[in-house]
């Protein structure tokens, strides 16, 4: 696990040359992160990222804060997928209760077990977790692609269900960008550990992750 034992009042850590916990070594200056004195490839906004948290260890970082230091060209809106779940929510308690073709609770509870392995896979530094994140994301956009196709069909056989629908589509929509935002924690861990670039294409994982069998040269 990663071990954030840094001094307090570290801010800012540009000024330190190099910050240590567990096996790893960052140096800031330079954008270089070491496991065991060697190099590991890591980018720019996990880089970002791992400064916030150094900065103040053992404390809890705001989510403005994380917004505007590692993602300040981002839209709001992509950080609010809760909030607009809540709203959609509170919409439907109002409006009359029906049967919908869709299963927002199995959606959720995909996304939950993708958000955890993200953190954890990030927390651990381990790719085959990293890896089943990307495999779920496939999952879930299945589900979201067949809520999309149930949920048109149920408007256009009752529009009197029109507005629920709508409601329970964009809950949807808003699962899927909390599952995205795993996937790509996950394809900067797989980066970092790994040092393949699996954004677009997850299947190379594997192919990076088989070792070279012992002896084989020797054979050849």
């Amino acid at each position: 696990m990663l071990d954030f034992r840094a001094k307090p009042n570290m801010e800012p850590l540009r000024h330190v040359f190099v910050v240590r916990f567990g096996t790893y070594e960052v140096s800031f200056q330079s954008g270089e992160v070491r496991k065991a004195g060697v190099r590991v490839r890591v980018q720019q906004q996990p880089l970002k990222l791992l400064e916030v948290l150094l900065e103040r260890p053992g404390e809890v970082v705001t989510r403005e804060e994380l917004r505007s230091r590692v993602w300040p060209d981002e839209s709001f809106g992509d950080f609010d997928q809760a909030v607009n779940i809540a709203e959609r929510v509170m919409d439907m308690v109002e409006l009359p209760a029906v049967e919908l073709p869709v299963d927002i609770p199995r959606m959720a509870t995909a996304v939950g077990a993708m958000v955890r392995r993200a953190l954890e896979s990030f927390v651990e530094g381990k790719a085959e977790l990293a890896q089943a994140v990307l495999e779920m994301d496939h999952v879930v956009d299945r589900m979201r692609d067949e809520a999309f196709i149930m949920l048109v069909r149920k408007m256009n056989e009752s529009p009197e269900v029109t507005q629920q629908a709508l409601d329970a589509l964009l809950v949807a929509r808003n699962l899927e960008r909390v599952a995205d935002h795993a996937t790509n924690i996950a394809e900067d861990v797989i980066f970092w550990v790994l040092g393949a670039d699996v954004r677009h294409h997850a299947q190379t994982l594997a192919a990076a992750q088989t070792p070279a069998r012992p002896g084989r040269q020797e054979q050849q």
